[in-house]
């Protein structure tokens, strides 16, 4: 994955696109485009006193723009395929000049032929000059019109699609920031669930007659950990230390609620400590891993926490060596914690990052890569 704004938004300016009236905005503008210049070329054919008919120059500038209305949707999906790999400026002026390198003699080849065609079977071919002749006079020059040409419509064809580009954007923005308040309010609601919070009472109440201070300890943690749930609603991002500081409680409440049949391992980059990343990311993960792991099989887990840097990336990455995932476990009712993750990656990286959950030869493994 680690993809940029590419395929997708590709599709989304291309889907949003109303493409009969842009076809038809594309007609009125070229229809506009060469009636001015029939209107210029007559004058100035009038102030030299050409005998050139206005016909045959009103023709002229119309079989160009006909070869142009033809070019234009080519030139504007080329134009959304380069701005779609997020390239610098200069990469997409060179790309553009290649490509037009290759449109602009294409146009000017297309029109001249055409334009003869036409205007010798009009009986308005003002010279006496054979085809091939004049395609080898007036190829070079009109290649220079087209690239001149070509310049403007790009011009207009990238504005409109950066319009596109913004108001998909803003659409995406807005529905991104809709799932994330709806994933905090689930994410609440998932960590204040009652058969946490019984199961939870439960095992302080066992431990109650058996461990005062340990009972203590479990009411401490968990009180910890509902209240750190309950103030990241207000927050995006935190620490990687402040996120593996509430892991550590989570853990240490699960291993006092199963009597240690629950154990972990925390291995994670000193440097790495001050990274942002989303609140509550391992817990949902951890979360899992116990209740597909301990709670299914009933034998003891053990998780391990692994979070390093590669390539300028934050790779976290948790194991077990419980039974692994069941196919289609992630799309079940009961797998709200996971869903909400992924929409809050979604929101604060796009698509920029990578969420894999597999199968090992004991146990799974949940992989994110994260950009820095």
């Amino acid at each position: 994955m680690l993809r940029k704004l590419n395929k997708n938004a590709e599709n989304n300016i291309i889907d949003y696109v109303n493409w009969k009236s842009f076809m038809i905005s594309v007609f009125v503008i070229g229809s506009l485009w060469a009636l001015i210049n029939t209107f210029s070329d007559g004058l100035f054919n009038l102030v030299h006193d050409n005998k050139i008919p206005w016909t045959h120059i009103f023709l002229f500038n119309y079989n160009s723009f006909i070869i142009w209305i033809l070019i234009t949707p080519l030139l504007f999906y080329f134009s959304i395929k380069v701005l779609s790999k997020n390239h610098k400026w200069y990469t997409i002026v060179l790309k553009h000049f290649i490509f037009a390198s290759i449109i602009a003699p294409t146009q000017a080849l297309l029109f001249l032929s055409f334009d003869f065609f036409v205007q010798n079977n009009l009986s308005l071919w003002t010279k006496n000059i054979p085809y091939p002749n004049y395609i080898m006079d007036f190829l070079y020059l009109y290649s220079l019109e087209a690239l001149l040409k070509y310049g403007i419509i790009t011009g207009l064809l990238l504005g409109y699609i950066l319009y596109i580009k913004n108001i998909v954007s803003s659409k995406q923005k807005a529905d991104l920031e809709k799932n994330l308040a709806q994933s905090r309010i689930r994410n609440l609601k998932h960590q204040l669930q009652p058969h946490f919070l019984f199961n939870s009472m439960q095992t302080i109440s066992n431990l109650m007659h058996i461990n005062v201070n340990v009972a203590d300890e479990a009411i401490a943690n968990l009180s910890d950990i509902l209240r750190f749930s309950i103030n990241q609603l207000n927050n995006d991002l935190i620490s990687l230390n402040e996120e593996i500081e509430i892991i550590k409680k989570y853990l240490s409440f699960q291993k006092l609620r199963f009597k240690d049949q629950v154990d972990y391992s925390l291995l994670i980059s000193k440097h790495l400590e001050s990274e942002k990343i989303p609140a509550l990311l391992l817990q949902p993960i951890v979360e899992n891993s116990i209740k597909h792991g301990f709670e299914t099989s009933g034998e003891s887990i053990k998780i391990k926490i692994e979070i390093v840097e590669e390539k300028n990336e934050i790779v976290i990455i948790v194991t077990d060596n419980g039974p692994g995932f069941m196919e289609g476990f992630e799309n079940k009712p009961d797998a709200t914690g996971l869903i909400n993750l992924k929409h809050r990656l979604t929101y604060f990286y796009k698509e920029d990052f990578e969420f894999n959950m597999t199968n090992r030869k004991k146990g799974a493994k949940t992989e994110i890569r994260l950009p820095k």
